[in-house]
């Protein structure tokens, strides 16, 4: 047997008409006659809730609360939280010699930073080392020399080649950007 469920209780409740499962199921009975009774002690609470509450008291809280509004017609005022206050007196400003240590320190990285920039430069200006000198006579006996040897026309080719790269961009989706793009001549 199926039961009423809480929606089918409260629509009966509202049309208040019966229904015939509840003459035959007490389960659905004991349900909707304590749901009657929530329903009577609302309907008590509601009345008893006009009798204390009623127009001229309402009126008069209205009023009450319209000219403390009306007072209160300037700026608002800003209230401090506790927590700001305790963050602001615990901000520790440093003194003129903690900043000077502050300043020290940094020009001490600096240049620690400097000399040891120049200390790795240095040696690597150094001679080569016997391996790196016969693999570099072995690179001049083969016929391969360096790019800084090579001779200007070289560069030129460079230039050429950057600016067919420049002029139509190798990828095909770049090509379709330069394509809508207006170019600058």
């Amino acid at each position: 047997m199926r039961h009423l469920s809480d929606e089918d209780l409260l629509a009966l409740v509202e049309r208040a008409t019966p229904h015939a499962h509840l003459d035959s199921c007490d389960r659905c009975a004991t349900r909707h006659a304590e749901l009657l009774c929530v329903v009577a002690e609302l309907d008590i609470v509601h009345a008893e809730a006009d009798t204390v509450f009623d127009d001229q008291r309402l009126l008069h809280q209205r009023t009450h609360i319209l000219r403390r509004l009306d007072r209160n017609h300037g700026p608002a005022r800003v209230l401090p939280f506790p927590a700001a206050m305790e963050g602001a007196r615990s901000m520790h400003v440093l003194s003129a010699a903690g900043r000077r240590w502050v300043a020290a320190a940094a020009i001490g990285g600096v240049l620690v930073g400097i000399f040891s920039g120049r200390l790795l430069t240095h040696r690597s200006d150094r001679t080569p080392s016997e391996p790196i000198r016969e693999a570099r006579s072995v690179a001049v006996s083969r016929g391969i020399v360096p790019a800084d040897l090579r001779g200007a026309g070289r560069e030129e080719a460079i230039l050429e080649e950057v600016d067919s790269v420049l002029a139509h961009p190798p990828v095909g989706e770049l090509r379709a950007i330069d394509a809508i793009t207006p170019a600058a001549r």
